[in-house]
């Protein structure tokens, strides 16, 4: 059997046919591969038992960056499936999971909609696993614009952080990436967990490269004074 399930996506999860469909899973794009802006797609065979879980996972077909084989393996045995059963009793299963890490061709319309779907789960129940992947389909975004100069980004950007995160980027929505935002939201929405200081931490490195952006394109005033309200912010 095979499953498509492609992080470009971000975590759309598909049915594999109506005997097994994925549930539950947690998919890993490493920090470092998103800086780097490494892409490549990953051949995953998964053992699947009888209670729906990956009891194996291992790499048929490499992308090429052993950063994301890994991620791809240990992703893999997050997967979690709907039971198949054969004549009422279930079974194994054996499975090809084709797994594309990309950051130049994301669906920005699959980015907001998990995104909200995260954003309401943890409004009724706090989760830290549910914050960290909240945290990780952001920086998707905000190092995809590395890649990919596109304004067409602020109008989801602008739908998923908070108002008050919003009015940072007042007079430059029209006129650059919003992407650093996205940084700012999380500490914003999580400022007594730790996850707000490693936001900060990435925000501040982030930045450094960014700034250098911002003054190319803005004029000088008006960069000027971006830069200082982000980095007065997050302070």
């Amino acid at each position: 059997m095979i499953m498509l399930l492609n992080i470009t996506c971000v975590f759309k999860k598909d049915v594999v046919n109506q005997a097994l469909v994925l549930l539950e899973y947690t998919m890993l794009y490493p920090d470092e591969a998103l800086e780097r802006g490494l892409e490549g797609e990953v051949m995953l065979r998964v053992m699947v038992n009888e209670k729906g879980r990956v009891t194996e996972a291992y790499v048929v077909e490499s992308s090429g960056y052993n950063l994301l084989d890994s991620a791809a393996v240990k992703s893999g045995y997050t997967f979690v499936f709907s039971i198949p059963y054969v004549d009422g009793k279930p079974v194994r299963s054996t499975i090809l999971v084709p797994i594309e890490y990309s950051l130049r061709t994301m669906d920005l319309d699959n980015w907001i909609t998990q995104v909200k779907i995260l954003q309401e789960r943890l409004k009724r129940q706090h989760d830290d696993k549910l914050v960290e992947e909240l945290y990780n389909i952001y920086k998707q975004l905000i190092y995809s614009t590395r890649f990919r100069y596109t304004l067409e980004i602020n109008d989801y950007i602008k739908d998923a952080v908070l108002d008050s995160v919003q009015t940072l980027w007042d007079d430059n929505w029209d006129m650059y990436p919003a992407s650093m935002l996205l940084f700012i939201d999380i500490v914003a929405r999580y400022p007594e967990l730790f996850i707000s200081l490693r936001a900060t931490a990435d925000f501040n490195k982030y930045l450094e490269g960014e700034s250098v952006r911002i003054k190319h394109i803005l004029p000088g005033k008006q960069a000027e004074t971006l830069i200082t309200r982000m980095k007065n912010f997050m302070k």
